[in-house]
C-alpha cells in the first residue's frame, strides 16, 4: 500500500512524486511507458518551456535546477502588433528582479526529474490505468498487472486523461482553430536574451532566447489551413515567410530543426477530482501559449498540493475542497486573461487598431503598470507554497 500514487510521465507527475517522497510519503509512480530512457540531445531541442520564478525555486528545491545547463534567462521581453508601429518593453529592471524567466527545453527537465526519481528508489509502474474503486484503505487502483491500494491518486496524465474520462469529470473546452509550429531558428541578430513576440490577426509570433545569442526557439501561432501550408513549404519557403512576417528584425533567418505541429485548445475540468483523487497539471487545465504559463501552472498545483497535504487526510473531501479553492478560480482567471488576450490581437478592424496603438504607447511609458504585469508574468502570488520560496530552498539545501 502506498500514500501517494501519481500518474502521467511528464514533467509535472515526476516533480509531484519527487516533492511527495521528499516530505516522506510513501509514493509511486503509474507510467504506461516507464520512465524515460536516458538520453543525450544534440543541438536544440524545439520544444521549450517559459519557467516562472515560483516553478524555478520548485525545480531547486528538487535538485534538478543546477543540472539544466542549457536553460536561457531572459531579462527583457519586447511585444509588438503587425497593425501599428507601436511597441512594448518589459525589462527585468524595472522590478528589480534578476531576470523575467528562464527557457528550457522540456525534455531536459523531464529527463532529469526522471533521474532524481530512480536516485530516490521511488517505484515506478510501467502499466496502464483501466479502473479505479474506493476501498477502505482509500482507493484500489486496477491497472493492466497490478492492484494497487493508496490513500490518494494525483492525476498529472495530460490533457487527454484517463483518470479524468475514469471518474466522469467534463471539461470546458476552447478550440482556438489554431495550430502552433515550433522550431529551432538561427538567426544574423543576436538576441541579447529577450523574447520576442509580434501579435498577428491569425495569432502570436514568439521567438524565445535559446543558450547561444543567434539561436531561438519559434513559437508560431496561426490558423489551420495557414498552418498546414506552412509545414508544407520546404526549408527556404519557410525561412522567407518567417523573416517576411518578422519584419526583418532578426536578419537572416534559418532554420535549425525540424517543424514540429500541435492543435491549440484550452480546456479546464469542471471539478479538480474526487475525495481521495486529485487532477493536476495539463489533466485539470490546459491554456493558450502565448504567455507561456502551461507548465507553471502545472507546477504551481504540485507545489499547492504537497503544502495542503500536511493539514488534511490524504482521501478526505477537505482536501479536495482546499485545493480545488486555491488552485480552480486561480486557473481559470490566466485561461481567461490569455484568450482575452488572443481574441484582443485578433481583431482587424482600424478603430480598434487605433485603440491598441494608443494603449500600447501609454503602456510602454509608464513604467510602474509594465512592473506589475512583470511581476504577475514571473508568478507572483499574494500567497505562495513553501515549494516556491526561495528561503525554503536555502534551508534545504
Amino acid at each position: 500500500m502506498h500514500d501517494v500514487v501519481v500518474l502521467g510521465h511528464g514533467v509535472v507527475a515526476f516533480a509531484a512524486a519527487l516533492a511527495c517522497h521528499q516530505k516522506g510519503y510513501d509514493v509511486a509512480i503509474i507510467a504506461k511507458d516507464g520512465l524515460p530512457k536516458k538520453t543525450t540531445t544534440k543541438g536544440f531541442d524545439p520544444k521549450v518551456c517559459a519557467i516562472n520564478r515560483p516553478s524555478e525555486h520548485l525545480l531547486k528545491y528538487l535538485g534538478v535546477w543546477d543540472e539544466l545547463k542549457d536553460k536561457t534567462y531572459y531579462d527583457h521581453v519586447l511585444i509588438w502588433d503587425a497593425h501599428h508601429n507601436e511597441d512594448v518593453l518589459f525589462n527585468a529592471a524595472d522590478c528589480a528582479e534578476p531576470n523575467l524567466g528562464h527557457i528550457i527545453a522540456y525534455e531536459a527537465m523531464r529527463q532529469s526529474l526522471a533521474a532524481h526519481v530512480r536516485k530516490a528508489k521511488i517505484k515506478v509502474y510501467h502499466d496502464e490505468l483501466k479502473s479505479l474503486h474506493p476501498s477502505a484503505d482509500g482507493h484500489q487502483v486496477i491497472t493492466s498487472q497490478h492492484e494497487i491500494t493508496t490513500k490518494l491518486v494525483l492525476g498529472a496524465d495530460g490533457a487527454q486523461s484517463s483518470l479524468k474520462t475514469i471518474l466522469g469529470i467534463e471539461s470546458v473546452v476552447t478550440d482556438y482553430a489554431q495550430n502552433a509550429i515550433g522550431a529551432v531558428i538561427k538567426h544574423d541578430g543576436p538576441h541579447y536574451h529577450t523574447a520576442r513576440q509580434r501579435f498577428m490577426p491569425s495569432g502570436p509570433l514568439a521567438l524565445l532566447p535559446l543558450h547561444d545569442l543567434h539561436h531561438s526557439a519559434l513559437v508560431w501561432s496561426v490558423d489551420a489551413v495557414k498552418s498546414q501550408r506552412l509545414m508544407n513549404l520546404d526549408s527556404k519557403q519557410f525561412e522567407f515567410e518567417l523573416m517576411a512576417h518578422y519584419q526583418g528584425r532578426m536578419g537572416d533567418m534559418r532554420l535549425q530543426s525540424d517543424r514540429l505541429m500541435f492543435p491549440l485548445k484550452s480546456h479546464h475540468a469542471k471539478q479538480y477530482g474526487k475525495p481521495g483523487v486529485l487532477l493536476i497539471g495539463d489533466a485539470a487545465h490546459t491554456v493558450h501559449p502565448l504567455a507561456g504559463q502551461g507548465l507553471n501552472l502545472g507546477l504551481m498545483d504540485v507545489a499547492v498540493v504537497i503544502d495542503l497535504l500536511g493539514h488534511h487526510v490524504l482521501d478526505s473531501s477537505s482536501l479536495l475542497n482546499a485545493y480545488t479553492q486555491r488552485q480552480r478560480n486561480h486557473n481559470e482567471r490566466i485561461r481567461q486573461a490569455m484568450a482575452m488576450c488572443q481574441q484582443m490581437f485578433h481583431v482587424a478592424h482600424p478603430l480598434w487598431v487605433k485603440c491598441r496603438s494608443i494603449g500600447m504607447r501609454l503602456l510602454d511609458g509608464f513604467t510602474p503598470a509594465k512592473k506589475e504585469l512583470s511581476l504577475l508574468a514571473l508568478g507572483y502570488q499574494s500567497e505562495m507554497p513553501s515549494m516556491t520560496q526561495p528561503k525554503l530552498y536555502q534551508e534545504a539545501s
